[in-house]
């Protein structure tokens, strides 16, 4: 590709996410149901979960409340009556070399969600198990179809892998295919960064596009400090929110505190009448 070919590619946070490769004015539409309707959007639609591949964990190793990316097989995909109401529970039994869970539904997430999901297929289960009457067995949880070609593109250069939150039909590697684009279709003089460096020095705050980078980008080798939302990366975001939120407040204060209110003048008899109707001293 030519510089003058590059240059027409690139993007400002302020672009329309249609003008993403690979998204297009109908795929901006389901994004824009979700909030996301420019580039800074996009890339601040963060991973829910991050999964080291060399760490598998297998259902056996699973502890209630723990956000976890289970590499399984399907075993079954049933669905059971609820009484006589005409509304069903879908369950999916997941399995791997220890072991079986079931994966409950409730309600059906779209048309067609179960119909790829045949037995013998690969599968991520992403979710939190807990036990139900008893049982260890995830609700709800987000099902990944294990490609391992497209697995491959998602690790770069490195062994952890970020997990993007479904987007209606969007699969979580689609999701991460679109934003990997848009951090390409970005310069880093693109992404301002507002805060002022004497505050970045003094919280030891890495510039807001590393951030972005890191981020869907992870070189952190401890993927348990970005699950714990720890990293470096995370520390800025989540300082950048309430360091903001806190100058709003303050905002909000000198702004009441120069707006004039209504004076209510009362004598101290009046207050003596009143406090003898109350029924406690």
């Amino acid at each position: 590709m030519s510089n003058q070919e590059k240059k027409r590619t690139k993007l400002s946070l302020s672009s329309n996410v249609q003008y993403v490769k690979g998204v297009g004015p109908k795929l901006a539409q389901v994004l824009e149901r979700r909030g996301i309707r420019t580039v800074e959007d996009l890339i601040g639609y963060f991973p829910r979960l991050y999964e080291d591949q060399r760490q598998a964990i297998k259902i056996r190793d699973l502890v209630p409340g723990s956000l976890v990316s289970l590499k399984t097989t399907i075993n079954r995909v049933q669905k059971r009556p609820v009484g006589r109401s005409g509304r069903f529970i879908y369950e999916l039994i997941a399995q791997d070399e220890t072991g079986k869970i079931t994966c409950k539904f409730f309600r059906l997430p779209y048309q067609g969600y179960f119909e790829p999901l045949i037995p013998g297929q690969s599968i991520k289960v992403i979710g939190k198990p807990l036990i139900y009457r008893g049982y260890l067995e995830f609700h709800h949880p987000q099902i990944q179809l294990v490609q391992e070609p497209t697995d491959v593109d998602h690790k770069l250069s490195n062994q952890i892998i970020a997990i993007y939150s479904e987007i209606d039909f969007l699969s979580p590697q689609r999701i991460g295919k679109i934003i990997q684009t848009a951090m390409q279709s970005l310069d880093e003089s693109a992404v301002t960064d507002e805060l002022p460096k004497s505050i970045r020095q003094k919280y030891d705050l890495i510039q807001r596009y590393q951030a972005f980078l890191d981020i869907h980008n992870p070189t952190s080798t401890d993927v348990r400090t970005l699950n714990n939302y720890q990293s470096a990366c995370q520390r800025r975001f989540i300082f950048e929110d309430f360091f903001w939120f806190e100058l709003l407040m303050i905002e909000k204060y000198h702004r009441s505190r120069q707006s004039s209110s209504i004076q209510i003048a009362y004598t101290s008899h009046w207050l003596q009448q009143y406090r003898h109707v109350l029924p406690f001293e």
